[in-house]
């Protein structure tokens, strides 16, 4: 019964965008610019209104109030250091990147392991969890800084996203896509400060 509903919608959205498709084309837009244009939005409609989105998978851990608690307060530790992308020979400073310091909980753990490490659609967080995480930006030489970090341990993430002008070769805009990440793991004492190379 399920299946045969979905392939009837299917075909109902197939039969709409081909009709918009070939109302285009009798309308003049047949030059290969438009014709691109018109291919290209048919791929993005059939894919999404197909149910092609990837799957979302859901949180086993529950979130543990407690384990934020010594994150809270402001502490005396300092992290510093920068971000950077290998391309071929060369070192580039990423500025401009978000890095955030994420409390080590087992929460967190969770959330790693399944966006950082195996770059899958993840649940959204718990709000609870935010007042403990902390981010910044680079600035223009891929510095990064965080101030009075509470004694612990943290996750050092930031990612590294790829920026291409226009749609699709053209139009306005700019598509921002999450390449990889780069993370570390790192245990802070009462009144450290850290200097730790962030590289991809």
């Amino acid at each position: 019964m399920d299946v045969t509903h979905a392939r009837v919608g299917k075909t109902a959205r197939e039969r709409t965008v081909m009709q918009v498709v070939l109302a285009f084309v009798h309308a003049g837009s047949g030059s290969a610019g438009s014709l691109a244009k018109i291919g290209l939005a048919f791929i993005q409609v059939f894919t999404l209104s197909a149910g092609c989105a990837p799957k979302v998978h859901q949180r086993e851990s529950v979130i543990d109030e407690a384990e934020y608690l010594p994150y809270l307060a402001d502490g005396t530790a300092h992290v510093s250091g920068t971000v950077s992308f290998k391309a071929a020979d060369a070192s580039v400073r990423e500025r401009k990147r978000r890095v955030y310091l994420k409390p080590a909980t087992s929460y967190t753990a969770e959330w790693v392991d399944h966006v950082v490490i195996q770059r899958v659609p993840f649940e959204p967080p718990d709000p609870r969890e935010m007042p403990a995480h902390r981010s910044t930006i680079t600035d223009v030489d891929g510095r990064f800084s965080f101030e009075k970090i509470s004694p612990g341990t943290y996750y050092l993430l930031c990612p590294i996203i790829s920026e291409v002008s226009g749609y699709f070769g053209y139009g306005g805009g700019t598509i921002s896509r999450t390449m990889a990440w780069t993370q570390v793991k790192v245990h802070v004492e009462t009144g450290q400060r850290l200097n730790i190379d962030l590289s991809c």
